[in-house]
């Protein structure tokens, strides 16, 4: 019924697809099993800005070493806390904000 080219090319198609299938699971289990990064600016960017007023210039300590910034509102005008917002991070500043 099939030559001996195409049954050797059905066979190495089909144990290709036995050994990537599981590697694929096991890929997709295991990016499930990641902590979800968490949304919006660290506790530390806050407390930063607590007693300031927006464009304030602030100052904090991150894991990466002292960031300096400006104390930001919260995206699209919602209301919120203030934030220390890296100098030239993400437009100019928070996430979300449109540069100024």
């Amino acid at each position: 019924m099939f030559n001996t080219k195409t049954k050797e090319f059905i066979s190495r198609s089909i144990l290709t697809l036995l050994v990537a299938l599981p590697m694929t699971v096991a890929m997709a289990a295991d990016s499930d099993n990641r902590p979800e990064r968490p949304k919006g600016p660290p506790a530390e960017a806050f407390t930063a800005c607590e007693s300031l007023s927006v464009d304030d210039a602030c100052s904090m300590s991150t894991p990466r070493g002292d960031m300096e910034g400006t104390c930001k509102g919260a995206p699209n005008g919602q209301e919120g806390p203030l934030a220390c917002a890296p100098a030239g991070g993400p437009q100019g500043g928070m996430p979300g904000r449109p540069p100024q």
